[in-house]
């Protein structure tokens, strides 16, 4: 699957991928590396100026931990295992804002065996 050129899904998959790059806190030069692509590939998605063929697309969702539909459409179906990346994200970028006792409740949260049943 290649996302065309020059149009509007294009710069919006760029435009997810960055952000997806900020919230992760991951520079283009270690996706890069973990797609196995250069840094300039990514910067170039990022940019609109090329598109990333099927694979690619592929490699670069599953090192953002994302699905392959939220990188090209900007949603997806799997909506817990997207949730569950997504609040992984914003834990590791702001839990230094958070005080021990927030910690302290998420983290008793996590282990109360009640929650969602």
């Amino acid at each position: 699957m290649v996302i065309a050129k020059n149009n509007n899904s294009s710069s919006e998959f760029g435009q997810r991928l960055s952000e997806l790059l900020k919230s992760s806190n991951i520079s283009q030069r270690k996706l890069a590396q973990k797609v196995g692509i250069t840094e300039a590939a990514i910067s170039r998605y990022i940019n609109s100026d090329r598109t990333p063929n099927g694979k690619i697309i592929g490699s670069i969702a599953n090192a953002l931990h994302v699905s392959t539909d939220y990188l090209i459409y900007g949603h997806d179906d799997n909506t817990a295992d997207t949730d569950y990346w997504k609040i992984y994200h914003w834990i590791k970028k702001n839990a230094y804002q958070l005080s021990f006792e927030q910690k302290r409740e998420l983290i008793l949260l996590l282990l109360t065996e009640e929650n969602g049943k």
